[in-house]
């Protein structure tokens, strides 16, 4: 795989606010996109009292953030 992780960070958060937009939810949002990385599963959740995103790939060593 070619590319910049942070690259793919930022991929990831732009599938995230494609889906959810960027302003902070009324209430915590738990969802699934496919990894711009490995193309697996990647689970996130944006939280409702700060608007910041938590992600995990289901690949073993793949994206994993917390804000």
């Amino acid at each position: 795989m070619s590319g910049d992780v942070f690259e793919y960070y930022g991929k990831a958060y732009d599938a995230i606010h494609g889906k959810h937009g960027k302003t902070k939810p009324k209430k915590d949002i738990v969802g699934k996109v496919e990894c711009p990385k490995c193309k697996g599963v990647l689970h996130y959740r944006i939280s409702s009292y700060n608007g910041h995103i938590w992600g995990q790939c289901e690949t073993s060593g793949c994206l994993a953030w917390m804000q």
